[in-house]
């Protein structure tokens, strides 16, 4: 004689404003809200993951080797264990600081414009030159050595009397050395400084950081280029808007402990690429 199988009970259900859910269904919603609300420790471990690949991989650009990458990691932890990082005020990310602000000087400062609020065509030393700019604002290099530089970084260009005109307001390098290699730690500790500033409850009380970006789909790659040059105009009259904002407040220090602080605001475009395929190497024939 066959038994008959017990009846499967209904899950309880419980009321609510918008009709009545089971119990299943109101735990499916509660796990999902807190999957999108509350980041677990694999997440987290899952985001420092990815953060390191794209590290590991922009080493890997600079022809490092996975032994240099590993030992440049146990070098950096050691060093954080000691104090944590910032940007030293003798690193070469700071000397491109001050030629930013040497070409700024050069577009903004009425004693270096000329009649039609241009820059003006600066001889190389005397009252009114290259030397007195270089002196308030790179004085550690050499007159004749830095405007080498900038002309070999197309940042200068020289002109049949003898004098320099700047071509960029900004100290944009075209080429790799030491100052931009060192403005890449710089900027990452810049971006996850203001996302943390952001998502802390305490630090948010003072205000958030300037946290802005557009991703845009379906732009054909031939008009790339006009993308990113559309983008620079954009950013170098906001840019340009900033300086003004700036300089109304940065002689408005009222008491002699008050502190100046260096803010900044960084723009950039950027293409997302897939992946490149990587070749899998031929199987070996089983003996």
């Amino acid at each position: 004689m066959k038994r008959s199988s017990p009846r499967r009970q209904r899950p309880a259900t419980t009321e609510s404003p918008r009709g009545i859910l089971s119990s299943s269904a109101n735990q499916s919603t509660t796990t999902d809200a807190e999957d999108l609300n509350t980041p677990t420790p694999t997440q987290r471990r899952r985001m420092i993951e990815e953060l390191f690949s794209v590290v590991l991989e922009s080493a890997q650009g600079q022809g490092l080797s996975a032994a240099q990458s590993r030992q440049a990691f146990r070098h950096a932890a050691q060093q954080l264990q000691r104090s944590p990082y910032r940007p030293k005020p003798s690193s070469p990310f700071a000397r491109m600081r001050q030629i930013g602000d040497l070409l700024e000087s050069w577009y903004c400062d009425a004693d270096y414009l000329s009649a039609t609020g241009t820059p003006a065509a600066l001889p190389l030393s005397g009252e009114r030159s290259l030397a007195t700019l270089v002196e308030r604002h790179v004085p550690t290099l050499p007159v004749r050595a830095l405007v080498a530089f900038l002309q070999d970084q197309k940042l200068l260009k020289a002109e049949s009397n003898g004098t320099f005109r700047p071509t960029r307001r900004t100290a944009a390098f075209g080429t790799q050395n030491p100052m931009s290699l060192d403005r890449i730690p710089v900027l990452v500790h810049a971006l996850m400084g203001t996302i943390t500033h952001n998502l802390n409850p305490v630090t948010r009380k003072t205000g958030t950081r300037c946290e802005r970006g557009a991703s845009i789909e379906g732009i054909p790659r031939q008009h790339l280029r006009s993308f990113h040059d559309h983008a620079k105009r954009l950013a170098q009259s906001y840019l340009n808007e900033l300086a003004v904002w700036a300089r109304r407040y940065q002689t408005q220090l009222t008491r002699a402990s008050d502190r100046p602080a260096r803010v900044g605001l960084e723009v950039f475009t950027y293409v997302e690429e897939e992946a490149p395929s990587r070749v899998r190497p031929p199987r070996r024939a089983r003996p």
